[in-house]
């Protein structure tokens, strides 16, 4: 039963990549070609630079091209069939460890081999060439994690193989918001949150210190980290980089249009991280204000965090400093 779902699940993802792929083959959208052509205008010096993350939805940075993609009601069945048959256990003898079904391993790998032989991803710098393969394997990527545990799916390197260059150069708004749910997601360890802790502290390095924290726990921790650093090198590298173009000693903060679209997807993936978790988010950031390489990228984040008037009602969650019962 396992092994047919498995094969269901295979096919039902390829399928849906020839026949998609057959009607709907890598473009350009004009409205991309038109805000190009006006954003190298505007600024031949910075033309590599996206506008500010306030601006990351709007038709200059992240695009809506008509090409679209909706799973089946069949290959929505599918997929929940393989979820419902292989779910995630708790490990009898270490607290907050994950146990994958032995199928969802081999389906790890059948996905690898698909997503690099099959979705010919794009190379170009900008990634302005949308391809339907990357917007259906995202999908079935999404539907599939509450099967999948944190380090397993880390070991199989979605993030550096799919969603960070996605993040790092994509713009179509389709597929940047389906990659940083799917980042998301793993960060706040929503789709296993019943199965361990509610929420998980990076602050509890006692409970790690002492073998109390199960891998799991560990993994989300580190994948948060992992998405962090991310951003705080993009920024710094765009600020040297910067400074030697205009032989400036400083650069301003938050000037328009420095900001790449790394900077801007993974911003705004950090911002809804911290609407959902604001103790786990500021307790992540002051690992790195200690560190003098981030701080004064880490504190800009942090303030242009708190000055967005959304996220005045989760202010009241992080006046008390996180504890942890032992």
């Amino acid at each position: 039963m396992s092994s047919q779902a498995q094969q269901q699940l295979i096919s039902s993802l390829l399928n849906d990549l020839k026949n998609y792929s057959v009607n709907n083959k890598s473009f350009i959208p004009s409205e991309l070609k038109s805000s190009d052509k006006k954003h190298k205008k505007s600024s031949s010096q910075h033309s590599q630079y996206a506008p500010s993350v306030d601006s990351l939805h709007s038709s200059e940075t992240t695009t809506q091209p008509t090409l679209e993609y909706t799973p089946s009601p069949s290959a929505m069945q599918i997929v929940d069939n393989f979820v419902r048959l292989h779910p995630l256990t708790v490990s009898p003898s270490a607290q907050g460890t994950l146990l994958q079904h032995g199928v969802t391993d081999k389906l790890m790998s059948e996905l690898i081999k698909i997503f690099t032989e099959r979705i010919n991803f794009i190379k170009h710098s900008s990634l302005n060439n949308f391809n339907i393969g990357h917007l259906i394997f995202a999908n079935y990527l999404h539907l599939l994690l509450p099967c999948f545990e944190p380090c397993k799916f880390i070991a199989a390197d979605f993030w550096n193989i799919f969603l960070k260059p996605v993040l790092f150069k994509c713009r179509w708004k389709n597929l940047v918001d389906l990659c940083s749910e799917i980042v998301l997601e793993m960060m706040t360890g929503e789709h296993f949150a019943s199965l361990i802790l509610r929420s998980i502290h990076i602050h509890a390095d006692l409970l790690q210190s002492s073998g109390a924290m199960g891998t799991s726990t560990v993994a989300v921790l580190e994948f948060r980290n992992t998405v962090v650093l991310s951003y705080l090198k993009e920024r710094i590298a765009v600020w040297d980089e910067i400074k030697l173009e205009t032989d400036e000693k400083d650069v301003p903060s938050s000037s328009p249009g420095w900001e790449t679209i790394a900077e801007s997807n993974l911003e705004q993936v950090l911002n809804d991280f911290g609407m959902l978790c604001p103790k786990d988010f500021f307790a992540l950031f002051a690992e790195f204000c200690i560190k003098p390489e981030y701080r004064l990228q880490t504190l800009l984040l942090l303030c242009r965090f708190v000055k967005r008037e959304v996220c005045s009602p989760c202010l009241s969650q992080i006046i008390r400093p996180n504890r942890i019962d032992i």
